[in-house]
């Protein structure tokens, strides 16, 4: 076991910590970020609890890692900021050229409807509002042509959510039929159907104010409401939805009560026909310049907080799906569905993505789409070792106070990274070490036993020989008083070499696979 003598951040107290090497780093963060005891808590109480008992090159780095390719993590936690793609607004230049339709769902009333179907048009603001007693769709078609195709003509668009009745085979023949364009917005996305979304909160706020405490009665209030809507100046278009759509207001029972002026001084249908004709091509031009207005104003508000780069086909992404199945709590719910793969690009909003391994697809909002960074759906990714991944620039809170390990050993050195991807070629020097050992120690004993077979006067002449070499190849040493930490040229030399020895022994033990 190798250890670290480490500073605490208050410069208290010191600290043993073990230096790991890099095959033990994966089992380490399995145990103290993926395993109960863990957590899968973030990186700052992850590598907390690391940093406090173990200590390797790149820890942080590592630790980083590791919580980004945890599935779980992932798969629960949101971003810190979302994406949110900027503004697309819904352009009309006409009224009824496109329209949007909706189900509101309400209470049950005493006559037995439980939902009103919307229809919003995007010039004029003219909105239709019916109750219904369920939304299937043959009822929903029928409502189309009985109630809105027959008095107003049929739209260029009809612009929906994928609910069934909207999305049904009935539904697209008819679109088919009358030549309509039948639009979606994607799913778990309201905000795309912003138009008669709006508005929707608009009609239960006027109900509100009049229904009974049971609130079995707002179908009665329902087209009372809706004029009053439809006679009210809309805040994008300045105009009243009735004054644009028909070219002058409508007579209230109050205008009739005080007998006031309608404001028409036509004498015939001809002069009429004319005059309103002037008022609507004035009419029109002061709407479109007020959308075009009002939508660059909302454009630039909400696209301050755009966020997030556009996805191209072939990534891999999370998909956000916030539905909990039936007996399952929402708290405990994991909303990021995935892998998915981008397999089109519909527009730079609406993707088409479909699950990994499976047949499943779906056209989604790119604002319930994140990056999927993952390269493998588990929980232990694996850490590599090359030459790029030793780090030089260690982080002040991994620099050890004092770079010595248990035990006494003196290494002073700087990692650097290797020119080449490191390999273990630990045992091939540990080897190399030993043949040297076991080559000194022949050639020591080989000299013992010349030395032995010289006679005593040889011996002598041998001896001083040896002498004469030494005095010639060491350097001459004045005999001084020294204290006790001084040292001779030759020691502070033979004690360098073998701190290089420890350090290249300290090195292999991190950058390696350990010593046995």
């Amino acid at each position: 076991m190798l250890y670290i003598r480490w500073e605490n951040a208050r410069k208290e107290e010191y600290k043993l910590k073990m230096v790991v090497p890099r095959k033990l780093v994966n089992e380490i963060l399995y145990n103290l970020h993926t395993s109960p005891l863990g957590g899968h808590l973030g990186v700052s109480k992850t590598f907390g609890k690391v940093s406090e008992r173990f200590y390797w090159f790149g820890m942080r780095r590592d630790v980083e890692n590791y919580v980004a390719n945890c599935v779980e993590c992932v798969t629960r936690k949101n971003p810190s900021r979302t994406a949110r793609a900027p503004l697309q607004p819904h352009y009309s230049g006409a009224p009824f050229e496109k329209i949007a339709i909706d189900i509101l769902e309400v209470p049950m009333s005493d006559q037995g409807n439980r939902f009103i179907v919307v229809i919003g048009d995007y010039f004029s603001k003219w909105a239709e509002a019916f109750p219904l007693k369920n939304h299937t769709a043959p009822v929903i078609a029928e409502i189309l042509i009985d109630q809105f195709i027959s008095r107003f003509g049929a739209p260029f668009q009809l612009h929906s959510d994928q609910g069934p009745e909207f999305e049904s085979r009935l539904i697209s023949e008819l679109c088919k039929l009358l030549g309509i364009d039948k639009t979606r917005t994607t799913t778990y996305h309201p905000q795309s159907d912003g138009q008669v979304e709006r508005f929707n909160r608009t009609l239960l706020s006027m109900l509100s104010k009049y229904v009974k405490e049971n609130q079995r009665d707002w179908d009665v209030h329902l087209q009372k409401v809706m004029m009053g809507y439809r006679t009210s100046e809309h805040e994008s278009t300045k105009f009243s939805p009735a004054y644009v759509l028909f070219g002058r207001e409508l007579r209230l029972p109050l205008d009739v009560q005080y007998q006031l002026p309608d404001g028409s001084t036509a004498k015939n249908a001809s002069e009429y026909v004319t005059r309103t004709k002037e008022r609507f091509l004035q009419a029109y031009e002061v709407v479109r310049e007020n959308l075009g207005l009002s939508q660059k104003t909302m454009k630039d508000h909400y696209d301050r907080k755009a966020f997030g780069e556009a996805f191209d086909v072939g990534d891999k992404v999370w998909y956000y799906d916030p539905r909990v199945k039936k007996g399952r709590s929402p708290k405990l719910n994991r909303p990021w569905k995935g892998p998915y793969t981008i397999k089109k690009k519909i527009s730079d909003l609406v993707y088409r993505i479909q699950l990994d391994n499976t047949r499943m697809r779906k056209v989604v909002h790119f604002n319930k789409l994140k990056k999927c960074a993952i390269q493998k759906r588990n929980n232990q990714h694996e850490i590599t070792t090359t030459g790029d991944d030793i780090c030089t620039d260690v982080d002040e809170e991994e620099q050890p106070a004092n770079r010595q390990p248990f035990g006494g050993l003196d290494i002073n050195f700087q990692p650097t990274p290797p020119a080449s991807p490191i390999t273990n070629n630990r045992e091939e020097r540990l080897d190399e070490d030993v043949s040297n050992e076991d080559e000194d120690e022949t050639n020591n004993s080989l000299r013992e036993k010349q030395v032995e077979d010289l006679s005593e006067e040889e011996r002598e002449d041998a001896v001083t020989d040896n002498g004469n070499l030494a005095n010639e190849t060491t350097p001459i040493v004045e005999e001084t008083h020294m204290d006790d930490t001084e040292e001779t040229t030759g020691t502070a030399l033979r004690r360098s070499s073998r701190n290089r020895k420890k350090s290249k022994y300290f090195e292999d033990f991190v950058l390696g696979d350990g010593i046995d």
